[in-house]
């Protein structure tokens, strides 16, 4: 398996590295994508978490409002958390994206998701609940205790390093290629 990866990251490739720690971190929250699959439903719960989120809903893929690659990064290296609800697969460029931003992917267990929460499971230690209300939960508590989300951030990054490592000679076995 070849995981999707990311869309946009940051250029030097280090998020743990160089990628802003909080208090550095201005939004609780954000999501920027569309809103086909109820991901607008999905969210609502987050909407009661306090201090200030981003939410931006497009109507379709490579939609004329989409924001581009800075804008977007912007909004990643600004966040805690990013939720990252199934769009026509459980498996989005959010969850890479927000992981080369320094920012925590919230991932949310729906039926049929097993076998790639199993399979991403395997490198990274990711905070997959049973619900949208119980990750506003998570991500209000992340929030309220910064020393316990760095800690997990740190974490989550340094995994984060291993799984690009081991995608990349995973790639090269597979074609042969030689470095």
């Amino acid at each position: 398996i070849i995981p999707l990866g990311f869309h946009w990251a940051i250029p030097n490739g280090d998020p743990a590295g160089h990628t802003p720690r909080p208090p550095f971190r201005e939004l609780v929250w954000s999501f920027v994508g569309t809103s086909w699959a109820g991901r607008r439903e999905k969210l609502a719960p987050l909407g009661g978490i306090p201090g200030e989120s981003k939410l931006i809903f497009m109507d379709e893929w490579n939609s004329p409002a989409m924001l581009g690659r800075e804008a977007t990064l912007s909004i990643l290296l600004n966040s805690w958390c990013v939720p990252c609800p199934a769009g026509n697969n459980v498996e989005t460029f959010r969850i890479y994206e927000a992981l080369e931003a320094g920012a925590i992917p919230i991932l949310v267990k729906e039926e049929g998701h097993d076998a790639f929460f199993a399979w991403l499971g395997q490198w990274l230690p990711l905070l997959a609940v049973s619900s949208w209300q119980n990750a506003a939960e998570i991500i209000f508590t992340l929030k309220s205790k910064p020393e316990v989300y760095e800690q997990y951030r740190a974490q989550l990054l340094v995994a984060w390093d291993v799984m690009k490592a081991d995608a990349r000679k995973a790639v090269r076995e597979a074609f042969d290629v030689r470095r």
